[in-house]
């Protein structure tokens, strides 16, 4: 049975991750049949997070994709990441660390560093949030300028840092550093820094947690 006569008769649940992209990418190529196009794609990229990462031109060496099939992935998996982030609990109050962890769970699938500027209100409500990336796996280009001019615009009361480490959990010198300075600016600007929130594979370490800011 073909994949998508699979899905109608049994849901989406019940299919493997090589038959969903199947049906993503809907026809093999250069008489390849579309469920071994799919092990293919597999093969290089063999998890969602790494496919997730997976660049158009990435997708588009690997023989018989060409760009409507890369792009179709590429949409179908910044879908995904959309709705994970439209079922976060947003309003929720960010008196833990965990919620703001859970909030930003899906910087584990970036390949380069991005730090997350999470806007909240008196009350620790979510208001609004900005990602800053780089152009390397281990810089982000952001300014303490930056970071302000966001918060100012949308009236924030307080905020959140929050970025991502590929293994190493523990802050580094200089992300303590750069924590005090922005926390410092804000004092001054009357915009609190609650915490700043390392994301890691394993989990995450809250500098307030752990006595640095």
């Amino acid at each position: 049975m073909k994949p998508r006569e699979r899905l109608k008769q049994s849901g989406s649940e019940a299919l493997s991750t090589k038959e969903l992209v199947a049906i993503l990418l809907r026809t093999g190529a250069n008489g390849m049949d579309v469920l071994k196009l799919s092990e293919r794609v597999l093969e290089k990229f063999p998890t969602l997070s790494s496919l997730f990462s997976a660049s158009v031109d990435e997708l588009t060496s690997i023989n018989g994709i060409g760009l409507a099939k890369a792009t179709a992935l590429k949409a179908a998996l910044e879908l995904g990441k959309r709705l994970y982030l439209e079922i976060s609990e947003k309003r929720s109050k960010f008196d833990k660390p965990e919620f703001v962890y859970n909030f930003s769970k899906d910087l584990i699938f970036k390949q380069e560093e991005v730090l997350r500027v999470i806007a909240v209100n008196n009350d620790l409500r979510y208001i609004s949030h900005r990602d800053f990336s780089g152009s390397t796996s281990t810089f982000i280009v952001v300014t303490i300028k930056d970071i302000f001019s966001f918060l100012i615009k949308i009236s924030a009361d307080g905020f959140f840092l929050v970025h991502n480490h590929r293994s190493n959990p523990n802050p580094s010198k200089n992300d303590i550093e750069l924590t005090l300075k922005i926390k410092n600016a804000g004092d001054i600007l009357n915009i609190k820094l609650v915490d700043h929130i390392i994301i890691h594979p394993k989990g995450y370490t809250s500098l307030k947690t752990e006595g640095l800011i």
